[in-house]
């Protein structure tokens, strides 16, 4: 069984409706993604180890989240999420709502998320880094990390 793609049968429904009443930013990311023509496929609110990923990217193994205002709140839980995620082999790249809603850096953001060139476009401050950020987590999120883990391993063993 892949504990990749699972998650609670609420999350399935949260997904299902997050798919159909995207946020701004979403639609904006859609229609940036539209004008890029992007050769491979990604996926629209995705269940992924019981949270929703904005867009998946499997072939790259990417995850590229738009962040609203409310991400500010949730730093330390979105901390914990790309921790896990990364644990697994998938890279979340966060790109600000209000860069893929201004027109003009749009396809700029989402193209640097995606790992693709430029070619003189201009660039959006949280660009993901070239260097490997160290994880430093408090005992908390430490301790939520771990509870996480001995959950998808009660799955992988049918226990859940």
């Amino acid at each position: 069984m892949n504990t990749v793609f699972c998650g609670a049968p609420d999350k399935y429904r949260m997904a299902e409706q997050m798919r159909n009443r995207p946020s701004h930013g979403e639609q904006a990311a859609i229609a940036g993604f539209k004008e890029m023509v992007l050769s491979g496929r990604y996926g629209f609110q995705v269940v992924m180890l019981g949270w929703i990923a904005d867009f998946l990217f499997q072939e790259k193994y990417l995850i590229i989240e738009i962040d609203g205002a409310h991400h500010k709140e949730n730093r330390d839980a979105d901390a914990v999420r790309d921790k896990v995620l990364l644990d697994h082999g998938y890279t979340t790249v966060r790109v600000p709502a209000a860069v893929v809603l201004n027109k003009r850096t749009r396809v700029a953001a989402l193209r640097k998320a995606l790992g693709l060139r430029n070619h003189g476009v201009p660039e959006f401050d949280d660009a993901p880094q070239k260097k490997r950020k160290k994880w430093n987590f408090s005992s908390d999120q430490s301790e939520r990390i771990a509870q996480h883990r001995n959950y998808l391993a009660m799955i992988d063993r049918g226990r859940l």
